[in-house]
């Protein structure tokens, strides 16, 4: 007889055909869960891709930046220079208009980088007055015994009369690097009919585009 002793044999078939059947189940549990992983991880690669394209392109949008400072928030240093600038005055529209002497206002960059202009909108309609505006770094050394002097960056100023607002513009930075032991601002000399709206400060955290 073939078969075993003691195990009938119709209970020893149906125990190896339980056997197969669970070996079968067994493996398409395993196909679809290698499936199931297959799909998962085209899936994140895919996500992977579009984040490090939005990635990108948000580094791309965040690249370039301007400081813009407005005419109201330059102020004088020179007691004497405000009292004779009585006329002076911030209109509704936020132009410094009938000013007279130098004003002063504080440039924060928020990172290391570079400065890549340096622009002053303003109006001048007339031929007596004129404005210039300096963009100054100040270094400075913890321990030193003395101050070095402002380093101008660039230089503006105005000329010719026009009834129209203008912007004058300057690409060509001195030393255009931000430094961290340094601080910045911004110096106008202003003449009488002179309408000032501000000036703006483009800079990039890498460097500038040659």
């Amino acid at each position: 007889m073939d078969s075993k002793p003691g195990l009938p044999s119709g209970r020893f078939q149906a125990g190896r055909d339980a056997g197969e059947s669970q070996m079968n189940q067994n493996t398409i549990h395993v196909r679809s869960g290698m499936r199931s992983l297959i799909a998962l991880a085209c899936t994140l690669a895919l996500e992977g891709i579009l984040f490090a394209t939005c990635l990108i392109a948000f580094s791309s949008m965040a690249s370039a930046a301007v400081i813009n400072i407005a005419a109201a928030t330059f102020v004088p240093h020179d007691i004497s220079e405000f009292v004779h600038s009585i006329d002076g005055r911030v209109t509704a529209g936020g132009v410094l208009e009938g000013a007279f002497g130098n004003f002063y206002a504080p440039v924060i960059f928020p990172s290391a980088g570079e400065v890549c202009s340096f622009s002053l909108v303003y109006r001048d309609n007339t031929n007596l007055g004129y404005v210039s505006a300096k963009l100054l770094k100040k270094k400075f050394g913890i321990g030193q015994t003395r101050f070095p002097e402002p380093v101008q960056m660039a230089y503006l100023q105005t000329k010719g009369a026009a009834a129209a607002t203008r912007r004058l513009f300057e690409p060509d930075i001195l030393g255009p690097n931000i430094d961290v032991d340094a601080f910045y601002y911004v110096d106008l000399s202003i003449s009488v009919g002179v309408q000032v709206v501000g000036v703006q400060v483009n800079y990039r955290p890498d460097k500038c585009p040659p």
